[in-house]
């Protein structure tokens, strides 16, 4: 009885481990509960690869295999189309399985995840400095993101100088403890007015040379406004 009920648990375990997976078939759509984004699965495409030197690469035997990818149409939530993205907006998708005709099957999942994966502490931070800031066509997310950074002061600053900078806020630059960017100097010093506030930028890894960190100063001195 104890093996059965052993067995049982096991099962219940193994059952609950499996990663939940959401069908999409061909014209159809899903919405992703959190934040509202809707899935429509508009089409299978065909690629047809084209030798990149004829006679070379292909010459020799070889030929790359056409190969077909599914289309989604992606139309953001109503609350995932304006910074900041709040974390209902996190949530993202891949691809898990398909029969390339008929049906996706997609697997939702945190938008960091797979920062969070990557055991090289340059690459996660890089990485999750990229995700915070987002897409070029996109919002970024909250500044709260770059708290995911917890072992390097520099790396959580330059997370929070990438969104300021896209989001042009000067506000976010005080969030800053460390080292502060020029993008975030320049920001708060054309907000204020106030051009004396450019020569308060530290000297950083990105200013190689003595000449470049007085050049970057000149720089905001030369093009902030006085009010």
């Amino acid at each position: 009885m104890k093996h059965l009920v052993l067995m049982l648990i096991l099962a219940a375990d193994a059952f609950g481990a499996q990663e939940a997976l959401h069908r999409i078939d061909l014209g159809a759509s899903f919405t992703i509960p959190s934040s509202g984004t809707q899935l429509t699965l508009e089409k299978f495409h065909r690629y047809e690869p084209k030798c990149a030197v004829p006679g070379f690469n292909c010459g020799s035997g070889y030929f790359p295999e056409p190969f077909t990818s599914p289309i989604i149409k992606v139309k953001e939530g109503e609350h995932c189309q304006k910074y900041p993205l709040g974390e209902v907006c996190e949530t993202t998708y891949e691809v898990k399985e398909t029969d390339n005709i008929t049906y996706v099957k997609i697997r939702l999942h945190n938008i960091f995840e797979s920062c969070a994966k990557d055991t090289n502490i340059d690459n996660r931070n890089s990485c999750y400095i990229r995700t915070a800031k987002n897409h070029y066509d996109k919002p970024a997310f909250r500044p709260e993101s770059c708290e995911r950074i917890k072992d390097s002061q520099e790396h959580k600053d330059n997370c929070y100088e990438a969104i300021a900078d896209k989001v042009q806020d000067p506000k976010i630059c005080d969030k800053i403890k460390g080292q502060e960017g020029f993008q975030c100097i320049w920001l708060r010093a054309n907000s204020k007015g106030d051009p004396e506030i450019c020569r308060t930028l530290k000297r950083n890894r990105f200013h190689h040379t003595d000449q470049q960190y007085q050049d970057q100063i000149q720089s905001c001195l030369n093009t902030v406004k006085k009010k």
